[in-house]
């Protein structure tokens, strides 16, 4: 049973991109974003279907919203580990138990991920976030006691999705005309992050 466990958690690691037996690296942390996903897919979708109307009542004259079917594709993935911008080639020391990295998203330079999808191809641009040895930030990552005293990194790994919906339509006034294909909407969001602290 043992053995079982173990090969399970290896394949877990492997899955998300992560070296497994890594003698220089911490323990990993995880973080579950999937329900700030779901409230992000859905606020670039009513953004998306909004523009979608506007452009429609412009370009058809069209007297009333059309009613709208939807079909959806998902895939999440992750993008694997990236170094965390503002970090300088050495790294940083902590010397004192409890210290760490503080990591903020949004900056630290970015790097292209694409998405297995069959009906659009979709790329996107993933920020590495910007650690802090400071410990200031929006995640804080404690440095593990026997890497103190020792040159350190920080790594990302983000977990991304993309979801997209098919778009169809038919007029108000006849509800019986046949579905006309309008366009495919791509929305992007983040289910998860990890970090993880690696010796240089």
């Amino acid at each position: 049973m043992r053995k079982i466990v173990i090969l399970v958690m290896v394949f877990a690691l492997l899955s998300m991109g992560i070296p497994v037996f890594a003698q220089s690296s911490s323990e990993i942390l995880v973080i579950d974003l999937s329900e700030e996903a779901e409230l992000e897919h859905a606020r670039q979708l009513q953004e998306a279907l909004s523009e979608l109307s506007a452009s429609d009542l412009r370009q058809r004259n069209a007297t009333g919203v059309q009613t709208r079917h939807i079909r959806t594709q998902t895939h999440t993935a992750w993008t694997g580990r990236q170094r965390a911008g503002g970090q300088t080639a050495n790294g940083a020391i902590f010397r004192t138990p409890g210290s760490g990295f503080g990591w903020t998203n949004g900056t630290g330079g970015t790097f292209s991920f694409s998405f297995g999808l069959n009906w659009k191809a979709a790329s996107i641009s993933v920020s590495r976030g910007t650690a802090s040895p400071a410990g200031a930030g929006t995640r804080f990552i404690t440095v593990p006691n026997n890497m103190l005293n020792r040159q350190v990194h920080l790594y990302v790994n983000h977990q991304m999705q993309a979801r997209q919906y098919r778009i169809y339509e038919r007029p108000n006034a006849n509800p019986n005309a046949p579905w006309r294909f309008v366009r495919i909407i791509t929305t992007t969001a983040r289910v998860g992050e990890s970090f993880e602290v690696r010796v240089r």
